[in-house]
């Protein structure tokens, strides 16, 4: 109760952000009608879990998006891009905006390009492609006074956005891999609001072999 008016009267600056997607009612969500059977429950999502799936087929359904959030001020960011052998760095310059002190959340999302394996993909309002390859990376800055910039470092294994073949689709059944092509970065407050900062072109690379 205490916290809830702090931040209703203005004594602390909310920073928190949503960990799911907040749809319309319960029947928007494509598990539901696969819930609560008298045996067993379905799985017939696929690949298409939360955000991935509304933000390919039911961003009209959505009320607050998967990392959503509210601030008494205003950020901006500017992004910076470095590609490793096996890691991506993004590197964020948020600067406060506003007039009154606060916390942003950065949120960092990888692009995977459509090739012999489904991937999700998905479309802003504005047309632009902002599809995620199932990883995103957050981090969170101090708490920046009006006017305040910090430079906050996201560093992402490629290991952890790599997809796995189950079919042998690519030629290498029961691997997570890398499928050659370009990868997009996409940094912002919240997966609605992402941009696109960067992209990289990567060679076909074997996370790891199950098969053996």
């Amino acid at each position: 109760g205490n916290g809830v008016c702090d931040v209703l009267t203005g004594r602390v600056n909310p920073c928190g952000r949503l960990t799911d997607t907040i749809a319309e009612c319960i029947e928007d969500y494509p598990c539901t009608a696969n819930f609560g059977d008298a045996k067993r429950n379905y799985y017939k999502e696929d690949i298409y879990v939360g955000y991935r799936y509304f933000e390919t087929f039911a961003k009209n359904k959505v009320i607050y998006p998967f990392g959503y959030g509210l601030s008494y001020t205003t950020f901006s960011m500017e992004s910076a891009f470095a590609e490793q052998k096996d890691s991506i760095e993004v590197k964020t310059t948020v600067r406060n905006t506003g007039n009154l002190a606060g916390k942003e959340v950065v949120q960092v999302y990888i692009e995977a390009p459509q090739v012999a394996l489904d991937k999700m993909g998905f479309f802003d309002d504005f047309g632009k492609k902002i599809s995620s390859a199932g990883q995103e990376a957050i981090a969170k800055t101090k708490e920046l006074a009006s006017g305040e910039t910090q430079t906050v470092t996201i560093t992402i294994p490629k290991s952890v956005y790599a997809s796995y073949d189950d079919t042998g689709a690519t030629g290498h059944k029961d691997c997570f891999l890398l499928e050659a092509g370009m990868y997009g970065i996409y940094v912002g407050a919240d997966v609605r609001s992402a941009e696109r900062v960067a992209e990289y072109e990567q060679d076909f690379l074997i996370i790891e072999d199950l098969e053996e």
